[in-house]
């Protein structure tokens, strides 16, 4: 049904994307909800990056934001390269349309993770059912669809398949080659993203999974098939990073994120437990949360914390080795859940986030790897009491666990702000009662008790997103055909947008044209000296960001600014010789530019256009 589901919606062209934003009449081409201003990543940077690769023939490089850029390193882009190897996902591009290549990506990037972790529990568990309700909790968190790209959903549907097919190499011998080359395979696809936040800790819960599911007897059988897996794995690795080494060494030296490491202890721990009350916030455009926005404050449904509190999934621990399979993950994920909630909740000993990589994680983005590892611990537990692997909790440890979650949901909702409202109490109410029923049914072992908690977290992410039917507020937005008219007419030289634009920045990115701003994964030192050829502002650009331009006429000299951490503004004049080093011909602005090398070519008709300038004798 997933995949059929997948199907339908790519024939159809439909997509969550809120690129509406980028349009004055947002419903034209949105089915239902709204499009969400707060998710500018996506409708401001990644999709008109997308757009752009489909007029560029999914090149390998752009020249973009202040330089030329490797396309294969970051954002997880389609290119027509050997890299589709470890992004096969992309390759759907090169076949359909570009809005139904996006199409499928979306719902691959919401549904997978449902299947990564459906398939790995039906390894485990051998339960259908349970399964699917387990899944369930990964889909329909809200966490997952606030934060909806392909860094937070793939990982989660390779990673789980590649951990599913290193125990059927284990379990299957007649297919166990089979089995290993596609677990190498995934799991070089799962690290394509290159997002550390959250690949290090989905690492640290697949590898726990696996090395728990493996008795000691049973190494010597895992040496081979795991030798080849990592063969497999280490060789797709390889050809990528040996292909974008120097990307790599770029970025590594960055200020930031090169340089940045995370602390633990910087998430407050209602946050982390807000997932039901995510739904108040959801009917609003855009609200502060939980005292952070919408997207800062999602979660999932922490039911990892009954579980380990009724059932005993600890005790498993002491007796490791004479434990049975579901026993030692059960114990394992249960360990992983604690260690990852502290290093979100409370201070922690730096020396363990260095051992676990938790230290390139920031706090926040835990709530994510969380819910995946909360999914599986239910759903091992459900399928340890149906099979009687694990003793049914008494009724006072399952009071217990159920008064202890019901209280700190419901000191969360006492603590949550909607901007500045308090949430209507009836509504909280009936909240936080079904989460205590879901809780008291699930510690019972029946999934029913899950199904509810999936229901409460649903009516939030389900309308998180927009219904959106193709990509028109891209592809005809009067902007992007006037630039698309102007390249197709004179493709020669590089084109500018004047201030803070970021409409017009997001169209012209993705007409394809070259362009000196946008989103910068990495610095091109050698472009940006142009700007600094002393080297003092390197602090401020050596970093990731979203690079624009303010033009002013009768700046003397190019000055570089940092208006936020991951966004660099230079202010220069439009005639300024450093242009010309970047090629730079066209200029659009939303108002009249008066400067001497400025000849309009053209005007706007409506709101939606801009002003186009050709710069001559600049």
């Amino acid at each position: 049904m997933a995949v059929l589901f997948i199907v339908i919606m790519t024939a159809l062209g439909v997509n969550g994307s809120s690129v509406g934003m980028l349009r004055d009449d947002r419903t034209e081409t949105v089915a239902a909800f709204q499009p969400r201003v707060i998710r500018g990543d996506e409708w401001r940077a990644r999709t008109p990056l997308v757009v752009r690769q489909s007029f560029a023939d999914f090149a390998d490089s752009t020249t973009m934001a202040v330089g030329v850029h490797d396309t294969g390193v970051f954002s997880d882009l389609p290119a027509r390269t050997v890299d589709v190897l470890m992004r096969p996902t992309t390759v759907v591009y090169f076949a359909l349309s570009v809005e139904r290549g996006f199409a499928f990506e979306w719902w691959l990037t919401i549904v997978g993770p449902f299947i990564g972790v459906y398939v790995l529990l039906l390894v485990l568990t051998g339960r259908v059912g349970t399964s699917v309700a387990a899944a369930l909790l990964v889909l329909f968190a809200p966490v997952l669809s606030w934060w909806a790209s392909p860094g937070a959903g793939l990982p989660v549907f390779y990673g789980g398949i590649a951990c599913a097919a290193v125990l059927l190499a284990l379990r299957r011998p007649r297919f166990w080659p089979c089995w290993s080359v596609g677990a190498g395979w995934a799991a070089a696809a799962a690290t394509s993203s290159l997002y550390m936040p959250w690949l290090a800790p989905f690492a640290l819960v697949f590898a726990g999974v696996l090395a728990a599911a493996v008795s000691v007897r049973r190494l010597r059988e895992l040496v081979v098939p795991l030798g080849i897996s990592a063969a497999v794995g280490g060789v797709l690795i390889g050809v990528f990073v040996l292909r974008h080494r120097d990307a790599l060494i770029t970025v590594a030296r960055t200020v930031y994120p090169g340089h940045r490491a995370g602390r633990s202890g910087e998430m407050e721990a209602m946050r982390l437990f807000g997932a039901p009350f995510d739904t108040l916030a959801t009917g609003r455009k855009a609200a502060a949360f939980f005292f952070v926005n919408q997207s800062e404050a999602s979660s999932g449904m922490m039911l990892w914390l009954p579980v380990i509190l009724a059932g005993g999934t600890l005790a498993a621990i002491g007796r490791w080795r004479s434990a049975g399979e579901r026993s030692r993950v059960l114990a394992a994920l249960a360990a992983l859940c604690i260690l990852m909630a502290a290093w979100a909740t409370v201070p922690v000993p730096s020396i363990i986030g260095r051992i676990t990589l938790l230290d390139q994680t920031h706090s926040s983005r835990l709530a994510w790897p969380l819910t995946v590892a909360s999914a599986l611990l239910v759903g091992v537990y459900l399928a340890a009491i149906g099979d009687g692997t694990l003793p049914k909790p008494d009724r006072a440890r399952i009071r217990m666990a159920v008064a202890v979650f019901g209280g700190i949901t419901a000191w969360s909702a006492g603590r949550a702000l909607i901007d500045d409202d308090r949430p209507d109490r009836t509504v909280v109410f009936i909240i936080i009662i079904a989460v205590v029923v879901a809780t008291w049914l699930l510690l019972q072992g029946r999934a029913s008790g899950v199904l509810l908690a999936v229901v409460v977290i649903a009516t939030s992410s389900v309308r998180i997103n927009p219904v959106q039917v193709g990509l028109d507020p891209i592809l005809k937005a009067p902007l992007f055909q006037q630039v698309r008219a102007v390249a197709d007419s004179e493709p020669t030289g590089a084109w500018i947008v004047a201030g803070d634009d970021q409409v017009a920045s997001a169209l012209v990115v993705a007409s394809g044209v070259p362009t000196v701003e946008g989103l910068s994964w990495w610095p091109d030192a050698d472009a940006w000296r142009i700007f600094d050829p002393s080297d003092e502002a390197n602090g401020l650009w050596n970093r990731l960001a979203g690079v624009s331009f303010l033009l002013v006429p009768g700046t003397v000299v190019p000055l570089i600014g940092l208006p936020a951490v991951d966004q660099i503004q230079v202010t220069v004049d439009p005639c300024d010789p450093t242009l010309d080093d970047l090629h730079v011909r066209w200029v659009v602005s939303a108002d009249e530019i008066e400067a001497e090398c400025l000849v309009e070519r053209d005007a706007p008709t409506d709101d939606e256009e801009r002003h186009i300038y050709e710069r001559r004798d600049g």
